[in-house]
């Protein structure tokens, strides 16, 4: 009886660690989400990026889903589509929108048609990391 009782304590500290590690990754990942959703706000707001566009880059970015025209375009790095594609406003902003890019965005969710399909296609949950 006393074995079972030690191996019940044994069996209990297991599921309590797991518990608890599970609770820390969690803490982890919102940290990390919180994070990378400041800083966007951040450059948003310090790059003067066209109001009109707020919603849909923080939609991609934190929801994995897909953008107009000129954003894809500029997000799979292609100037030339992005520039064809721009509306006057976000034309003038190309400039800030790339260093919005480079500064602010998370290199997993930019920079090639192959990294943003894969970002839309990926795990709902999994949180874009700052680089």
């Amino acid at each position: 009886m006393a074995n079972d009782d030690h191996d019940n304590a044994e069996t209990d500290r297991e599921m309590f660690d797991q518990i608890d590690g599970d609770l820390r990754r969690a803490r982890e990942r919102d940290a990390e989400q919180r994070f990378v959703r400041e800083e966007l706000e951040k450059g948003l707001v310090s790059l003067h990026i066209p109001h009109h566009m707020h919603a849909a880059i923080r939609t991609h970015v934190n929801d994995r889903r897909p953008v107009g025209d000129f954003l894809t375009a500029l997000l799979e790095n292609n100037l030339k589509e992005s520039v064809i594609r721009a509306d006057h406003i976000n034309l003038a902003a190309l400039v800030d929108w790339c260093r919005l890019l480079y500064n602010f965005v998370p290199s997993a969710c930019q920079g090639s048609p192959a990294k943003v399909k894969a970002w839309l296609e990926g795990d709902k949950d999994e949180v874009p990391t700052a680089d």
